[in-house]
């Protein structure tokens, strides 16, 4: 008997979905994969079956029970820290999530456009003249993310230049040998103390009040805090990098955008469709027999939902496997479903749109300064990215 492929899966050279998923697709929607830790679990790749799983109740993200599968080795915060919001099931994620909604709503979200605007038309002016080179990760795609979530969380100019350094500097990667994670998250958890005890304004400050009010308890406030810096930051800019190397990898589409701003809505779209910031996505387990598109899951079953290949089903999306920022809009699962889903999808839609607004305005020859197979990725469970994407400024 053929034993389970290991997870993550490798990606194609260009970074692309891997191969793996066509497979799953078509003959083992739901089948066995080892995880990194040695441990097993049953993956849903199917676009159907993966959104069953994220929004029926009868999955559980509580995983802290003897013998449970764990994505790494200790500590993994996917599963065993009881104060993130993406490990409570209801009522208690209800309770949290409740807090931070209004923060992030559509809104809210609208309210920041101006301040993106002006950070990405300020990254871009001080990048070299025309003809020259930059990294548009370094250059662009962290500080524009960065400024972002730092406004909303109401963080103190004098603070952010231990984030300005980048992401790698401080998230608690799980490529990192886990002593050295556990001591990342250690800083990490710190620094949102810190911000927490000088009690700014913002996301942060409202957080505060709600501790002090009772609604939140100490370790929740801080893993709060610590984690939308995080995601908040690291996710959308990833995002934002691996749409501009998709757009410049097809020239075509990325002059079809320069020429009309009209298509920017779907490119978004299809940026968010086409790539995604993680491999994978957060174990589940069944509390009781589920039956999805697929099959029957049984009781006790841990599945991991493959948000990554359910947007590229092809019974769900055609020739998914293509790029087309004309392609017509569809569900895509890229912000996850249900109870879950991601709390910062308005804000994220509206960096990206701003982004790749103001660099298609400002850049229309822009173009890589490599070959698209020697852009190097940093790939792992909880960060999928570019790590640097040289360009020619034009």
């Amino acid at each position: 008997m053929e034993s389970p492929a290991r997870f993550p899966f490798p990606p194609r050279p260009d970074g692309g979905p891997p191969v793996e998923f066509g497979h799953r697709h078509r003959t083992a929607p739901l089948g066995e994969v080892v995880l990194p830790t040695g441990d097993r679990a049953t993956m849903a790749v199917r676009y159907d079956d993966v959104r069953g799983v994220l929004s029926d109740p009868r999955f559980s993200r509580d995983l802290r029970f003897p013998g449970a599968p764990r994505l790494t080795e200790p500590p993994d915060v996917t599963v065993d820290d009881d104060s993130v919001l993406i490990n409570m099931d209801p009522p208690e994620h209800t309770r949290l999530r409740r807090i931070v909604a209004r923060s992030f709503s559509r809104r809210n979200a609208r309210q920041w456009r101006a301040l993106a605007e002006r950070t990405a038309t300020g990254l871009l002016d001080r990048m070299p003249a025309a003809g020259g080179t930059a990294d548009l990760m370094a250059d662009y795609a962290f500080p524009l993310s960065l400024e972002v979530i730092c406004a909303v969380l109401g963080v103190p100019e004098a603070d952010r230049g231990w984030l300005r350094a980048g992401p790698d500097t401080f998230l608690p990667s799980v490529l990192m040998p886990g002593e050295r994670r556990r001591i990342m998250l250690k800083v990490l958890e710190a620094f949102a103390d810190k911000l927490i005890a000088d009690r700014p304004g913002g996301l942060i400050g409202l957080l505060a009040e709600a501790h002090e009010n009772g609604q939140l308890r100490a370790a929740e406030l801080t893993t709060m805090v610590s984690s939308l810096i995080t995601v908040g930051y690291e996710s959308t800019a990833a995002t934002l990098g691996r749409g501009v190397f998709a757009l410049l990898r097809h020239p075509n589409q990325y002059r079809a955008l320069c020429a009309d701003p009209g298509l920017l809505a779907g490119a978004v779209e299809e940026v968010l469709r086409y790539g995604f910031p993680t491999d994978g996505s957060a174990l589940r387990v069944a509390t009781e027999d589920v039956p999805l598109a697929s099959g029957l899951v049984r009781k006790g079953t841990c599945v991991l939902p493959n948000v990554y290949a359910a947007n590229h089903d092809p019974a769900r999306f055609d020739r998914p496997e293509r790029f087309d920022i004309t392609r017509p809009s569809g569900p895509h699962l890229a912000f996850g479903y249900g109870i879950h889903r991601c709390l910062g999808a308005h804000l994220a839609r509206m960096e990206l749109e701003v982004g790749l607004a103001v660099l298609v305005d400002r850049l229309p020859g822009l173009a890589l300064a490599v070959p698209p197979e020697q852009v190097e990725w940093t790939t792992g469970m909880l960060s999928r990215r570019v790590a640097t994407l040289p360009v020619v400024l034009a």
